[in-house]
């Protein structure tokens, strides 16, 4: 239980900083997550943005769309790290300039 919390607010403050690069609001309230968490993105290719996020940055995450908006989803588990997240970050903002 303990590690799954811990989890979770890697999850909720990672959330908080791509919301804030966005500038979107949240798309849901905190108690809603648990592990893992979708983002909206940007209208964009989400097919291209998650090859390049495989091939250039060596990250695997589901990017799709649904109704018309892209979305990127992760997750935060025990064998991650911060630094995990803060890559993450640094390619989508790399991706998005």
């Amino acid at each position: 239980p303990e590690v799954a919390l811990n989890c979770r607010k890697s999850v909720i403050s990672f959330r908080k900083k791509i919301i804030d690069y966005l500038n979107i609001g949240p798309p849901c309230p905190d108690d809603y997550l648990g592990q893992m968490a979708t983002i909206p993105l940007p209208p964009l290719d989400p097919d291209a943005f998650k090859k390049k996020l495989l091939t250039v940055f060596n990250i695997q995450v589901p990017v799709y769309e649904w109704e018309g908006q892209v979305y990127l989803r992760y997750s935060f588990q025990a064998y991650n790290s911060e630094d995990d997240l803060e890559k993450l970050l640094s390619a989508i903002k790399d991706i998005l300039i």
